[in-house]
């Protein structure tokens, strides 16, 4: 069967029904729909598993991004081309063709042109161009992989290998084939684990029950494990980043996107660290001090964060998140302690329009931010150069902090709670919403009136 040797690593309970109910005529023609779906399920089997790998789209050569970079004109360096190419075909043993020289004499270009010469002759394996601040090819982390997966590509024995090893990760079945007992495992390894029992959670966190320091668990000390994780893979060359799921359009709204670009662009993991990392800072018993780890990721990331929620739909979130991050900064720790005083009056502004279109953090809300905001100032220059301020921004914020919107019709009653935590909103749209008053979350709908 064409595809020997994949099938004993892909689920084919329907591929392989398929073919023999097509091997089964004896009509030549229907038998080739046999050998057609069983090449078509390896060529999507193989692509699936390749694309789980993290590579670097833009590094070939001939990629999207570098389609207009130009490569040697004809009868220029012909000599240099000459000796690379003898080196190619000659018997020399060193694998490596060193080719140094000054910035901007051409280096890239020659090593385009060679790419480019085996490339038409198909016998490029693969190729990676690094680009500073190139973002995936600014460094090397996805190096190797990229390799992998133009190899995959380009040559076709080696690709049931590679996509061997991706597939196969022994360490990690291992460690959770021992853990059966306490973990509930589930089939699809994007799924999180989960334990059998909850209340074990609670034996491994006390203390006066799990008296063996090797097996139980430091609550505190382990969340400030994960806050660390979650900042420092936030923080990543790679990873939260303007645009970063290249929408080029600040108007496009985020339920237009296709839900499988989101999750190529924003992995699970960085989805989770977006979310949670608050949490588990707070539950970390942490603090925010001027200059540290969370006051600059703040500083250099925080529209990156809010875009990335925003492509999320966690927007709302946001309103919350920020106003928990301030509880935890010291006393003294000015700067800082402003810096999110005026971010909390930025995302109570601006949280509408920012949970339906993503980009507009860096127009809208850049743009119309009070010449006093420090939001503005630190990011002033990520707006983009298609929106221009004709008239003077406010100097302040004004008085209102955010704007409540849920009713279609006019509002004609507004009620608060005794404690003020609460607030309820009356319409001729015959409905009654219940607001939190300090976040202007809505609590709830009531509806059910006629008049």
């Amino acid at each position: 069967m064409e595809a020997a040797g994949v099938m004993d690593e892909y689920p084919c309970v329907v591929v392989w029904g398929i073919c023999d109910y097509a091997d089964s005529y004896k009509n030549k023609g229907w038998q080739n729909y046999a050998a057609a779906t069983a090449a078509a399920f390896v060529h999507f089997g193989l692509e699936n598993t390749l694309s789980r790998l993290p590579h670097a789209k833009d590094a070939p050569f001939n990629s999207y991004a570098k389609q207009h970079e130009s490569t040697c004109l004809r009868d220029t360096r012909v000599d240099l081309l000459r000796e690379i190419y003898n080196w190619v075909k000659g018997p020399d043993e060193w694998c490596i063709f060193w080719l140094s020289g000054l910035a901007g004499t051409g280096k890239s270009m020659i090593a385009r042109t060679v790419a480019r010469s085996y490339c038409d002759k198909q016998r490029l394996a693969a190729s990676f161009f690094f680009s500073r601040g190139g973002g995936d090819v600014g460094h090397a982390s996805k190096f190797v992989a990229s390799i992998a997966v133009q190899l995959a590509q380009n040559v076709p024995a080696s690709r049931k290998h590679i996509c061997s090893a991706v597939a196969e990760d022994e360490e990690v079945r291992q460690a959770l084939a021992d853990l059966h007992a306490i973990l509930n495992i589930l089939e699809d390894p994007a799924q999180p684990l989960r334990l059998h029992h909850p209340s074990f959670r609670d034996f491994l966190l006390d203390k006066k029950r799990c008296d063996d320091d090797s097996f139980g668990v430091n609550g505190g000390s382990t969340h400030k494990k994960l806050a660390s994780r979650c900042l420092e893979l936030m923080s990543a060359p790679n990873s939260l980043q303007q645009d970063m799921c290249r929408l080029s359009e600040p108007g496009m709204l985020g339920r237009e996107m296709d839900g499988s670009r989101i999750t190529a662009c924003l992995p699970p993991e960085l989805q989770y660290a977006c979310r949670y990392w608050v949490d588990h800072l707070e539950r970390s018993y942490g603090s925010i001090k001027d200059g540290d780890v969370t006051h600059r990721f703040l500083e250099t990331h925080l529209l990156h964060w809010l875009e990335a929620m925003s492509l999320m739909h966690e927007t709302s979130l946001c309103v919350n998140l920020v106003a928990r991050l301030r509880l935890l900064v010291t006393p003294f720790s000015h700067t800082v302690a402003s810096f999110l005083h005026d971010a909390s009056r930025f995302v109570l502004r601006f949280v509408s329009i920012l949970a339906d279109a993503p980009l507009q953090v860096y127009s809208s809300a850049l743009v119309f931010s009070p010449e006093a905001s420090i939001v503005g100032k630190i990011f002033i220059r990520q707006v983009q150069q298609t929106v221009k301020m004709l008239s003077q921004r406010e100097a302040e914020w004004d008085a209102y902090r955010s704007v409540l919107e849920g009713h279609s019709q006019r509002v004609n009653a507004v009620v608060f709670s005794l404690d003020r935590q609460l607030v309820t909103s009356a319409s001729n749209d015959c409905t009654v919403l219940v607001w939190e008053t300090a976040m202007g979350q809505c609590r709830s709908v009531l509806e059910g009136h006629s008049s």
